[in-house]
């Protein structure tokens, strides 16, 4: 697929958000369960260790996965947040709730360690709006994970609503596919 403008991918962004925001609660606390399951069940995350993995903003009503990143860290895996730090991403240990703190755009943070290595990751979860059958992703604009991802070895999933999840999407040069995408459906 060509490049696209970004005012085109702006447009599918307040779609794919007002899709997701109109989600009832029911089906978002269920089809959240459903990508939570089949998350833990994942190879690449089954087999994972070092996981790295977005804490969900509920309010944007990304897929609830607080209970999953609670169970991986009781089973003794090393939990890995991502922490914005300027344009960049970098990490923090996530160590329970009370390891979190608020951070700028809506976002809970744990605090950034310094000694973090990504080619340590066993896999990396990615968050998005919206995903399609290749692996690109739609997210919020701001590149973060693009940017990251383009360093990082690791096998990369994708837990989308099955709302999100399309043939294709408008992708650029930058844009960086994950290996897999887990659905909802």
């Amino acid at each position: 697929m060509a490049a696209t403008s970004s005012v085109d991918k702006d447009a599918l962004r307040r779609a794919f958000r007002r899709a997701r925001m109109e989600m009832p609660e029911a089906d978002w606390q269920r089809e959240s369960s459903i990508l939570r399951e089949r998350l833990a069940r994942h190879p690449a995350v089954a087999a994972a260790r070092d996981i790295h993995v977005f804490w969900p903003m509920v309010l944007r009503r990304e897929p609830d996965l607080r209970p999953v990143i609670d169970r991986w860290m009781r089973e003794g895996r090393r939990v890995w947040l991502p922490v914005v730090d300027g344009k960049a991403l970098t990490a923090g240990r996530y160590t329970g709730p009370d390891s979190l703190h608020a951070a700028p755009r809506e976002l809970l943070e744990p605090v950034a360690c310094p000694d973090f290595q990504a080619n340590a990751l066993d896999v990396v979860i990615v968050p998005a709006l919206a995903a399609d059958r290749a692996g690109f992703r739609l997210g919020y604009g701001a590149g973060y994970y693009d940017r990251w991802l383009a360093g990082v070895h690791a096998e990369t999933v994708c837990p989308i609503f099955n709302s999100g999840f399309v043939d294709a999407l408008p992708r650029e040069a930058h844009d960086i596919p994950v290996h897999h995408i887990i659905t909802s459906a």
